[in-house]
């Protein structure tokens, strides 16, 4: 992997916080001298400009001393927004749309795994870069004056990064703080690393830790992943060190999916609002497609998902069914009344299961033509050709539509004739169902 030599890191940092960032970077810089405190920029920003990156918008600066006075001193000199965590001693300064995260380096012990770290400091810059997560991301760039840009990498992630490795730095490390496993899969397939062979033995073998952290934590990560520009990559990963397994039994991962989730990108790039689009959305539904009602409720029981996304998963084995009931000649108005009911993102994700075949294009139809079609009358105009408000009007929207997708009424004309045949006949809704 091509990175950048050391000797033009200094360059590409100046570079880098040009702009918004270099004022609050140089006064964080400042102050934390003015203090005897020695200030580094850490983590994925470093690891982010040896790759030649853009330049980050959230900064992570580790000071050599307290970071919380550091902190308090600037947000009050310069009215930045402020938040402390003084049990971990770090602080976070939000300067215009410019976050910037100061930690004091610390020593961290993980009582259990799972839990949470149980902080030590003082400490120095390598003893602070030793809890990180990967040797890519325990890289620091002085950010005194005198040794502006300078690389401490006591771990050789510079020499992983460039030879595509992600190497943790200890054995314990997914143990401590299982996490680590989604980050590994989420850097792996973002950057095109590859586990590291003692990494990739250990992220096996601790699978097992992966819900130690709770489900919402782990609902969280996946969220992360799947918030990713292509998460197959990520989430093939986890299946082959077992993590989804550990989630629920039924959670896998195939070329299925992986063939599906790309042609989501396509698809959700060029779709229209009543078309879906919410491609986080049209992951999780893909993903939990295949699976029987039972498996589902498991999935979401065991990350505690609820609310309008529960909802929605809980709503696949009936589309599958009506999917599946779905007759390609049936009139139009037939083909709505059985797919109304579920959101255009479930719909999506049927589309992208069913494959090339006549039920596809049924079901791109409704999305793209049928589902948007709505009669050329309002309300209002129907209130004022004689029709009461409550259910016989809503019944009278239903009618004009099913004819407008029918082709029955084509001018707002053939509607105003048509709502008074019903009235007329004192049968304002839709014909009887037909099967579609």
């Amino acid at each position: 992997m091509e990175i950048l030599p050391t000797e033009a890191l200094p360059e590409r940092l100046r570079a880098a916080l040009a702009g918004a960032a270099q004022g609050p970077v140089q006064a964080v810089a400042e102050e934390a001298l003015g203090r005897g405190a020695r200030p580094f920029l850490v983590g994925g920003s470093v690891r982010d400009l040896l790759l030649g990156l853009r330049a980050p918008v959230d900064l992570d600066i580790v000071l050599e001393g307290d970071a919380p006075p550091v902190a308090a001193a600037l947000a009050q000199r310069y009215g930045w927004g402020l938040t402390e965590h003084r049990r971990f001693r770090t602080a976070v300064l939000r300067a215009g749309p410019l976050r910037l995260d100061l930690t004091s380096a610390r020593r961290e012990r993980y009582p259990r795994p799972g839990a949470l770290p149980l902080v030590e400091t003082p400490a120095g810059l390598e003893a602070d870069l030793f809890r990180r997560d990967f040797t890519v991301n325990a890289m620091a760039l002085s950010l005194s004056p005198e040794s502006f840009g300078h690389l401490h990498d006591p771990y050789g992630g510079r020499s992983d990064l460039a030879a595509g490795l992600l190497r943790v730095l200890h054995d314990r490390s997914f143990e401590d703080d299982a996490t680590r496993l989604w980050r590994a899969c989420r850097y792996a397939g973002r950057l095109g690393l590859r586990l590291e062979r003692r990494t990739a033995r250990l992220a096996r073998r601790d699978a097992g830790f992966v819900m130690s952290v709770g489900p919402d934590r782990v609902r969280h990560d996946l969220e992360r992943v799947l918030r990713e520009e292509c998460p197959e990559k990520a989430l093939a990963l986890a299946h082959r060190c077992g993590l989804l397994a550990q989630v629920h039994p039924a959670l896998l991962w195939d070329r299925w999916l992986s063939r599906r989730y790309a042609a989501a990108r396509r698809l959700c790039a060029v779709a229209t609002p009543s078309a879906g689009g919410n491609l986080p959305d049209v992951y999780w539904c893909l993903w939990l497609y295949r699976l029987r009602a039972p498996q589902i409720v498991g999935v979401l029981t065991a990350l505690k998902l609820a609310g309008r996304r529960a909802a929605l998963l809980e709503a696949i084995p009936a589309l599958r069914v009506t999917v599946a009931r779905l007759a390609p000649g049936a009139r139009p108005s037939a083909v709505a009344r059985r797919l109304d009911p579920f959101e255009p993102v479930l719909l999506q994700a049927a589309c992208l299961a069913a494959g090339p075949g006549p039920r596809r294009r049924l079901l791109e139809r409704y999305l793209t033509e049928l589902r948007p079609l709505r009669p050329l009358l309002r309300g209002n105009d129907l209130t004022a050709l004689g029709l009461p408000a409550g259910p016989a009007l809503s019944q009278a929207l239903a009618a004009l539509r099913a004819a407008r997708l029918d082709k029955r009424v084509k001018t707002r004309e053939d509607e105003v004739a048509l709502v008074r045949r019903l009235l007329r006949a004192g049968r304002p809704g839709p014909p009887k169902e037909e099967h579609a």
